[in-house]
């Protein structure tokens, strides 16, 4: 708990970073309005109802929407997943011939890893990804109890009538994991597959528990929740194309995880992506990492010695199987890949590290070569902590994050432009601006980054900012659609355009009823501005003729100015006086 708080400790001044932190909970009424209501509304309507009522808790502890006290809450879940992976790793590695000290540095490694690695820094410091964590808590809890029945020294073969009041702490934890977070779903079956490794046989009961909750898992989540659970963007790709959409995404964790020299915040290896996979020269290795480990590993299952490796491995990719595009769920619109979605998978891979470096030690102390194998941890621990602090600071402006990401496609522009949201949404118009600026830049012909543009110069006006908007409509040729129609004709009544815009709301009336109101008002006041408008250009006019001593250039002007308003008394008298002066 400690080292959690001195690592991640100065982020608890870190504001709330954007899309669900916002939109889940500082911007959710029903998490921050304290009502019976609210209360009941996550039960009734949400999948995951548990991290939303945990929220409500803390808003009403907070009495405020300040971010440290949720992240708190995030630190204290992570060094509790860290201690419960511990515990696990202690009764799996005591099941093997192993020496007591071997026991302890492969448990302490392979659970500071799991601390420490600069994957786990956006579950924690993202706020809303406290569903992540949670998941993560409740499913090392549910492995927890299923290891300590099976590896009791009095462990019992279990009949299926003593099944049930055996297994209830494995599987009320295993509940509240689905109603936290269901992709923590094949937990059960990675506490299966470290019980077979560790004892090489698994018990009936234990088997037919698993492959009952998972079947029974797969079915409630399918038929309850189907509208929230499944996608339906996968439907149009070829075979061949939703395979490489898998390989790609297995590929991109691996490389996260065994090079966290750069993480980026990369939200865009998804359906709507789909053609970028095609261009090789930029995936590179991606496309040939991961298929090329499932043969290796596959072919050593069938190694004794090899083995346990091979099925560690297995335990990885089964705890990372739902977030590579095999099962489908909604979130895969946005992304398939994320680091958050390593929390848990991270465990499994932690292990294998460690068999490995148990492995490499065991053969050089058979070879009679000594190496400082026992430093090997203590130096990669050492660098997993340095660069999880260089990514926490980057988290102190979600415009650093967002900037650092990769830019392998135009799908920066909707991350950009939600950014620009947010910061408009708390009145930072300058910050707004320059996202919904870069957002036009990575994508040019964006009309939602464009709209937010004009609707942004609404709130905060900039004459700049419209000669900007004019300038770059005039140099890009854009195609104006029926939801830019309207307010696109406020800035061109704006830039005087009048003609323009009377085209516009012309357009907006004959292909959307929602702005039918709007459009006729202000077509009505466009005589008016046209008026006021050719009047202020007279006047200028008339002023510096007269400044000039130019006095009849300046008598037709006024006269000009009178046949527009002929009952304005004040020009009635300036003419008088003009005359006057002309006559002598």
């Amino acid at each position: 708990m400690t080292l959690v708080f001195v690592l991640y400790g100065p982020s608890l001044s870190f504001p709330p970073f954007i899309f669900d932190d916002y939109f889940h909970i500082f911007d959710n009424k029903n998490v921050l309005v304290p009502t019976l209501k609210s209360f009941l509304y996550y039960l009734k309507s949400s999948l995951t109802p548990i991290p939303f009522l945990i929220w409500k808790v803390i808003a009403l502890i907070d009495q405020g929407d300040s971010p440290g006290i949720f992240r708190a809450f995030n630190f204290i879940l992570h060094a509790l997943n860290t201690w419960l992976f511990l515990r696990i790793n202690q009764s799996f590695w005591s099941q093997q011939s192993l020496k007591k000290d071997e026991v302890i540095w492969l448990s302490w490694g392979a659970s500071l890893v799991y601390l420490l690695h600069p994957v786990q820094v956006e579950s924690v410091l993202w706020i809303s990804s406290m569903r992540t964590l949670l998941g993560s808590f409740f499913a090392f809890l549910s492995i927890f109890f299923l290891l300590k029945h099976e590896f009791s020294p009095h462990q019992k073969e279990v009949s299926f009538s003593e099944a049930p009041a055996i297994y209830a702490p494995t599987l009320l934890s295993y509940f509240l994991g689905l109603l936290s977070n269901p992709t923590m779903a094949p937990a059960l079956i990675f506490g299966g597959l470290l019980i077979f490794i560790a004892k090489k046989r698994i018990s009936r009961a234990t088997l037919l528990l698993i492959m009952l909750t998972a079947i029974a898992t797969l079915l409630i989540v399918t038929f309850t929740h189907e509208k929230d659970i499944l996608t339906t963007y996968f439907d149009n790709l070829s075979a061949g194309l939703r395979l490489k959409l898998i390989f790609i995404s297995l590929s991109t964790y691996l490389i996260n995880i065994l090079t966290p020299l750069n993480l980026v915040f990369d939200y865009q290896i998804n359906a709507f992506s789909i053609s970028f996979l095609n261009e090789t020269s930029q995936l590179g290795i991606k496309l040939f990492l991961s298929p090329l480990l499932i043969i290796y590993f596959s072919v050593s299952f069938f190694n004794e010695k090899l083995k346990e490796s091979a099925l560690l491995m297995a335990g990885f990719f089964l705890l990372i199987l739902p977030h590579v595009g095999i099962i489908l769920h909604d979130f895969n619109n946005i992304s398939i890949v994320s680091d958050r979605y390593l929390n848990l998978a991270l465990a499994g891979f932690a292990l294998f590290i460690s068999y490995t470096l148990l492995r490499i030690h065991s053969w050089l102390k058979s070879h009679q070569k000594w190496l400082p194998t026992y430093l090997i941890p203590i130096l990669i621990l050492i660098s997993l902590t340095f660069l999880t602090g260089l990514q926490i600071t980057k988290w102190k402006n979600p415009t650093v994050i967002l900037n650092s990401s990769q830019k392998l496609l135009s799908l920066r522009a909707p991350t950009l432009i939600a950014l620009g949201n947010q910061f408009a949404q708390k009145e930072n118009y300058k910050m707004a601006r320059h996202a919904f600026k870069d957002a036009l830049a990575s994508e040019p012909d964006s009309t939602a980054a464009l709209l937010s543009l004009i609707k942004v110069n609404e709130l905060s006006f900039s004459e700049k900012e419209d000669k900007f908007i004019e300038s770059y409509i005039s140099s890009n040729q854009l195609t104006i659609n029926s939801e830019l129609a309207l307010p696109l004709a406020k800035v061109w009544v704006r830039r005087h355009r009048f003609n323009d815009a009377l085209d516009l709301i012309s357009m907006s009336l004959e292909r959307s009823n929602k702005t039918k109101k709007e459009a006729y008002l202000l077509r009505n006041q466009i005589e008016v501005y046209k008026e006021e408008y050719a009047f202020k250009a007279l006047e200028n006019l008339q002023s510096y003729h007269a400044s000039k001593g130019q006095l009849k250039e300046s008598l037709k002007y006024l006269e000009k100015m009178i046949l527009l308003r002929p009952l304005d008394q004040k020009l009635l008298r300036k003419r008088r006086i003009l005359l006057q002066e002309l006559k002598y």
